[in-house]
């Protein structure tokens, strides 16, 4: 890819400004094009809406059927999956970013999770993903079944890290990213 584009700077980051983070991350490693790339529960579509827009060829995935129908007209390429059962081939992905995913499995949901985005990775392929840094913040949340640390993910994933850093989504609150190589 090339450097000459615009890399975000890391305090202009705001609500959904990890996906930002991940691309001058991927930009400085130097992540060529085309790059095949999975945003794991989508959600809002802002993340893979930013990585198409730059480029990558990008597919969104969300279990919810609603918000999948709401992207269909702005991204490329949506789908339904679930992150513990992925629709698609072995070593189909350069990278697999799972932001704000994991924390809501169990721990049986996680093992077969982490085993599918392996699965789809293609080798020395790229994982990135971001869970909340702080435990008591992060099981404050209902919808959180488990805390995830930095260690913990390591030894989820097996990987050597490339990078990893902590922002700031909102004031006080900080999230933890970690991006991976195997």
């Amino acid at each position: 890819m090339n450097n000459d584009k615009k890399i975000f700077n890391e305090r202009s980051m705001q609500n959904n400004g990890r996906y930002e983070y991940i691309y001058n991350q991927l930009i400085r490693i130097g992540v060529e094009l085309p790059c095949k790339v999975i945003d794991c529960a989508c959600g809002n579509g802002f993340g893979s809406l930013f990585f198409q827009n730059n480029g990558f060829d990008v597919v969104g995935i969300d279990n919810d059927v609603s918000t999948i129908e709401s992207l269909k007209s702005k991204l490329n390429d949506v789908r339904i999956a679930n992150i513990s059962d992925l629709p698609f081939n072995d070593d189909e992905f350069d990278v697999f970013i799972s932001s704000e995913t994991l924390e809501h499995l169990d721990k049986t949901e996680i093992k077969k999770a982490v085993k599918e985005i392996k699965r789809v990775t293609i080798k020395n392929g790229l994982i990135c993903i971001t869970v909340p840094e702080n435990k008591k913040i992060c099981m404050e949340n209902p919808f959180h079944k488990q805390y995830l640390s930095y260690f913990r993910l390591r030894m989820l994933f097996n990987f050597s890290v490339l990078f990893k850093g902590v922002f700031c989504k909102t004031e006080g609150e900080r999230r933890q990213l970690v991006e991976v190589r195997f």
